[in-house]
């Protein structure tokens, strides 16, 4: 079963902002998301166990990511909220910040 990934304009604005901070600071937030998802199924995408919200129809997660770059941990990086639907491999990207120094 293939997962669908699909983003909405607040992650992609998100996403931009992090990758304009001057040299080049948070340019390794697309990879590292890539990587938490890379060879995984949709059971564990929905078992993370940083559940936010879960209604009938979908599960709204925090995933906490590294920034190799920086040489932060899990706990320091980057926070991830994602949505993933309970009956279909649909997973909805819906924003991403730095934990430490937020910056946009």
């Amino acid at each position: 079963m293939e997962i669908r990934f699909v983003s909405i304009d607040a992650f992609r604005t998100a996403l931009d902002n992090l990758l304009k901070v001057k040299k080049g600071v948070y340019a390794s937030v697309p990879s590292e998301i890539c990587n938490a998802f890379q060879n995984v199924s949709i059971e564990q995408i929905r078992q993370n166990r940083d559940m936010v919200l879960m209604d009938n129809e979908s599960i709204t997660i925090k995933l906490r990511l590294p920034d190799k770059k920086q040489r932060l941990s899990r706990a320091d990086g980057y926070r991830l909220i994602y949505m993933v639907m309970k009956n279909a491999p649909v997973v909805g990207l819906l924003t991403v910040y730095p934990k430490l120094n937020p910056c946009c």
